[in-house]
């Protein structure tokens, strides 16, 4: 005969028992029976010749619970996560999921680097000596790394006219970035770019602002030191000479002349003394 216990086994007329890890040996019609639910020992009487059973204790299952450090910061993130299990039967084991598309790993104790800012869930499933499971799950928050920027001009003092570039550099925050600029010398109307080329119209000394707000509404600022000089003093031209020519090139002009005549002259005078000398 065969009849089912509250737990799901089942007994049969000779007093045996289907269980995942069998049955010791009957002593007065009493057996003690590990069951694959949990670490628990089940006392199960068999009435002779009903084939009933009464259950002696109640099923515990093994339970696993997470500690997450730390739970939030900003990315690039590395946390430890560590799994404890009760209950059960040891010896354990764990796998983890990290809920950002990385690898699972096993292991009482694992870390893990969330590298792009989000909210992630770290999962364990535990499984125990007799293969009953248990799972748990950690939010892990990563925020965006802190918004930066800084600013400089290249070069930082030129003059009226001359082209320098505003350059900016963001560290940090949420990408894609806009940038908002103000305090402009003249001639320099504000546009919303990373980098501004501006050409000064009037000299001075300018304390130009530069903002950066990123994807989920975070600023920063920077503030750019520029020198604006006046513009250089026109070249004064050279007077013309007489004749059209200038007073440079007049001299030098009468001194090749006089150069050419003196050689003229030297040679007139060294031929004629050799046409005058003994014949």
């Amino acid at each position: 005969m065969t009849s089912s216990s509250p737990l799901g086994y089942r007994s049969v007329d000779d007093g045996a028992f289907v269980t995942p890890l069998g049955a010791r040996p009957a002593t007065h019609g009493v057996r003690w029976l590990s069951l694959g639910v949990g670490a628990l020992v089940v006392l199960l009487s068999v009435v002779p010749g009903v084939g009933g059973v009464t259950v002696g204790g109640v099923p515990t299952g093994p339970s696993v619970t997470i500690q997450a450090t730390p739970a939030a910061g900003p990315a690039p993130l590395t946390v430890e996560l560590a799994a404890t299990g009760t209950n059960g039967t040891p010896p354990y084991t764990f796998l983890w999921g990290f809920g950002d598309g990385g690898a699972n790993a096993s292991g009482a104790v694992v870390t893990h680097t969330y590298a792009t800012p989000g909210r992630y869930t770290a999962t364990v499933a535990l499984t125990d000596a007799y293969g009953a499971s248990a799972g748990a799950s950690e939010l892990v928050a990563v925020s965006p790394p802190p918004l930066s920027l800084a600013g400089t001009a290249v070069p930082a003092t030129v003059s009226v006219g001359v082209v320098t570039l505003l350059e900016t550099s963001v560290q940090g925050g949420v990408a894609p970035y806009t940038y908002n600029w103000s305090g402009l010398p003249p001639g320099c109307p504000s546009a919303a770019v990373e980098n501004y080329s501006c050409e000064p119209t009037a000299s001075g000394n300018y304390s130009i602002l530069v903002r950066v707000t990123d994807a989920v509404g975070t600023e920063a600022n920077a503030t750019i030191r520029l020198t604006v000089l006046g513009a250089p003093a026109p070249k004064t031209p050279a007077t013309p000479s007489p004749g059209g020519l200038d007073e440079t090139t007049a001299i030098g002009l009468g001194v090749l002349a006089l150069g050419a005549g003196g050689a003229g002259l030297w040679i007139g005078r060294r031929a004629r003394r050799r046409r005058d000398g003994p014949r």
